[in-house]
């Protein structure tokens, strides 16, 4: 992707959020595999695979990088940690059916 500045990409962004055209897709787990030459991420949601995502090994670490980055921020603004999966399941704490 060509330099773009902040209001670039945050215009980026609201295209895409607002697009009819850019399917919006939440999962709520996930698998990772990885070929010779790139890596994937299966999505699920419930448990179930919802689809892939397939990257170049660059394109993935720029993503946790700014995933990372990202997620900094929230913990900074909420003054909570978000805990990982792991964490998550070893609660014991019963989740409510919807």
């Amino acid at each position: 992707m060509p330099d773009l500045t902040p209001e670039q990409m945050q215009q980026l962004v609201e295209n895409a959020i607002q697009s009819p055209t850019i399917p919006k897709i939440y999962m709520n787990g996930f698998n990772i595999g990885q070929s010779a030459s790139d890596i994937f991420l299966v999505m699920h949601l419930m448990d179930k695979p919802l689809g892939i995502i397939h990257m170049s090994f660059t394109t993935a670490k720029t993503l946790v990088q700014s995933l990372g980055q990202a997620l900094s921020v929230v913990e900074a603004k909420t003054k909570q940690p978000i805990p990982v999966m792991d964490e998550v399941r070893g609660t014991g704490e019963e989740v409510a059916e919807v």
